[in-house]
């Protein structure tokens, strides 16, 4: 359950996806086709007629809008702010699958694909925009700096022009950025679809487009049609922009507000829905979007959430719970390399987890200090029901006790006797002869559940997920990782600050945290 700012944060990249996916379909065909193929309305998802660009698309999935919109976002979640550089890479990278990778390719634009190409072979993300640009492409992806800076304008502002640089770099391309965030901005501060609106244009330094969006808002009472042909609707900042604005104004819910924007036809209807679709949704929220929009049905829905909810509060922490070096006897990697690569991609801490010793990790508190980063010595205790995370226990006594396949019950009422927690991990492996499976539900005392495993296959994760929630317990996520390239692909994040075995201890104990998936992607 969302509170109100959670609802909106998830409401807003949830909706510019939705309102992507709708638009597909219908970017550029006529209004007949429309009308033949459609009903005359795109107000749910919807598969490719004859005339669609994006032929190799299916129902719910979403173009380069959004892939552009997730790359902005994982720099911004894994920066915990604005790095042109990094971004860049993103951008860099994001041009190179389009060209490579058919699936991947989601009709892009060419002035973002240009200045990918330019920042592939070494461009300065300052200098590869263009100063010339007049599509939208890069308003298009702005949605999360409106989330992340919601409580700063005047800072949300400056980035949201910065993130047009890399690709789009003129004042109209700059300042439609700027109208697009700024609005969402607002909008999750609480202000009416009026006052926001209002309050952003006040931002916008570009007099054109100023009057082109207020005089767009000025007539959201006329019909689609006649606003198509005031507005226009192709692909150019100074017409989407200012259409996604009329959409939003207009509508009368969030389903209404997508399907005026991918309607809009012929015309860039894929972008102008998105743009109105993150307005949308900030001011909906994600409990205003329709369930039949929502879920499964959506390409990439859950990490589109997770962005989301990360966006709104980029400075938690953010820890690696499952992991293993050569200390421990089963992989080759060191904790030098596990370190560095926890700290790569932007990682808070790593608990290195030998199994059936505490004592075996010793050494790793030497890497920490020399590489200045917080490891936690954790264990992973083979028992007759499984294997399980211990923390919080200082001294290998427990393996002594009960030794390998001990029994349990008794090893986690021990762990939880001396301070420490236990919390099942994988528990629903299927190449393991004692596996713990839907005994799990007979397990007292443990803290939670090991629910994203990076050895795992999707199907036994959600077995864990569904076992967490019966319970009514928190998951943890962890990679399990063998090798530094498997570090972070799932990890823990926590809402308050973990640099010690006594805090990751004490955190746990309160369940104030979530498993996050950490398998980006748009690398690096």
């Amino acid at each position: 359950m969302y509170n109100e700012k959670e609802d909106r944060a998830v409401g807003c990249i949830i909706g510019a996806a939705v309102g992507d996916a709708i638009g597909a379909p219908t970017e550029y065909i006529s209004s007949e086709d429309l009308s033949k193929y459609y009903g005359g309305r795109a107000d749910k998802f919807m598969g490719p007629c004859p005339s669609s660009p994006c032929k190799h698309l299916s129902a719910g999935q979403y173009t380069d809008d959004t892939q552009q919109l997730i790359a902005l976002a994982e720099s911004l979640v894994r920066k915990r702010g604005f790095s042109m550089e990094d971004f860049g890479k993103k951008l860099a990278y994001w041009g190179k699958r389009n060209q490579d990778d058919f699936n991947f390719c989601r009709f892009p634009g060419g002035t973002s694909m240009r200045a990918a190409a330019k920042l592939l072979h070494g461009g300065d993300p300052r200098r590869t925009g263009s100063e010339s640009a007049r599509t939208c492409g890069s308003a298009m992806r702005v949605a999360p700096v409106g989330v992340m800076w919601y409580q700063d304008l005047e800072n949300l502002v400056k980035v949201a022009r910065q993130s047009s640089v890399p690709t789009h770099n003129s004042t109209v391309t700059r300042e439609s950025c700027a109208a697009v965030a700024a609005t969402i901005g607002y909008l999750m501060n609480g202000y009416s679809k009026e006052e926001a609106i209002e309050k952003a244009l006040d931002h916008v330094e570009d007099n054109e487009l100023y009057e082109r969006i207020r005089h767009a808002v000025s007539i959201k009472d006329k019909s689609i049609s006649d606003a198509i042909k005031e507005i226009g609707t192709y692909e150019a900042a100074i017409e989407t922009v200012p259409f996604a604005f009329y959409a939003f104004a207009k509508g009368a819910d969030f389903r209404d507000v997508v399907a005026i924007g991918a309607s809009a036809c012929p015309g860039d209807t894929d972008s102008i829905a998105c743009i109105a679709g993150s307005m949308a949704g900030a001011f909906y929220g994600y409990s205003g979007i329709p369930d039949d929009l929502k879920g499964s049905r959506l390409e990439d829905h859950d990490y589109l959430v997770q962005l989301g909810e990360q966006l709104l509060n980029p400075f938690a922490c953010r820890i690696e719970m499952h992991s293993h070096t050569r200390n421990g006897k089963d992989c080759a990697m060191t904790n030098e390399q596990a370190i560095t690569r926890a700290k790569e991609i932007g990682l808070d801490g790593i608990a290195i987890t030998e199994h059936m010793s505490f004592e075996a990790s010793e050494s790793a508190d030497n890497a920490s200090a020399l590489l200045s980063f917080p490891v936690i010595r954790g264990a992973e205790y083979h028992t007759d029901k499984g294997h399980f995370l211990i923390f919080g226990i200082d001294s290998d006594e427990v393996f002594r006790k009960f030794g390998k396949y001990g029994p349990a019950q008794e090893i986690i009422d021990f762990v939880v006797e001396k301070g420490g927690v236990a919390i099942p991990s994988h528990p629903y492996k299927k190449d393991y002869t004692k596996k713990l499976c839907d005994d799990i539900y007979n397990i007292r005392n443990i803290s939670a559940v090991e629910v994203l495993n990076g050895q795992l296959s999707d199907e036994d994760n959600k077995k864990g997920q569904e076992a967490a929630a019966k319970l009514d317990l928190p998951g943890t996520g962890g990679s399990d990782a063998h090798c530094p390239g498997e570090v972070g692909v799932f990890f823990t994040e926590f809402e308050n600050p973990v640099r010690t075995i006594e805090e990751l201890v004490a955190e746990i104990k309160k369940g104030k945290f979530k498993a996050r998936n950490g398998r980006v992607l748009l690398s690096p």
